[in-house]
């Protein structure tokens, strides 16, 4: 039974990127992740399961758009290959979806599969473009 209580996704403070504003939204992701797997752990009906999925995947969109927009005014060198980073991640997501949704897994899986999503759009792509965001004081426009 306690496996079953580590099927969440926790937020820790060394995933913070430096970024106030972004390391907020990351941790909102990891809290509709959580909702993901909590409603396929408790076994919801399935269009329940998949609305959550789905705002999910809306949820990570538009973090993924917001970065884009400050990358952008802030003059980050790389924003074209990170740009093209966030398109792969939200093909890759949609696939997984679908797959999803024609053939339900089990909640460990989906776990699995949405850690290494965040964790990995986080750490690998994102702490890259810090450096050129604090180098103007965060002063960006808000979205």
């Amino acid at each position: 039974m306690e496996t079953e209580l580590r099927l969440h996704l926790d937020w820790k403070p060394n995933y913070c990127i430096g970024y106030e504003r972004f390391d907020a939204e990351h941790e909102e992701l990891f809290m509709f992740a959580n909702r993901v797997i909590e409603a396929i752990h408790e076994n919801q009906a399935q269009g329940l399961v998949e609305g959550e999925i789905i705002n999910l995947q809306n949820h990570i969109e538009a973090h993924f758009l917001n970065e884009e927009i400050t990358m952008a005014e802030a003059g980050y060198g790389w924003f074209t290959e990170h740009r093209a980073a966030h398109k792969a991640e939200l093909d890759r997501l949609r696939t997984y979806i679908a797959d999803f949704i024609s053939k339900p897994l089990e909640a460990a899986q989906v776990h699995g599969f949405l850690e290494r999503f965040l964790l990995g759009h986080i750490q690998r792509d994102d702490s890259r473009y810090v450096s050129t965001l604090t180098a103007r004081g965060g002063m960006l426009t808000e979205i």
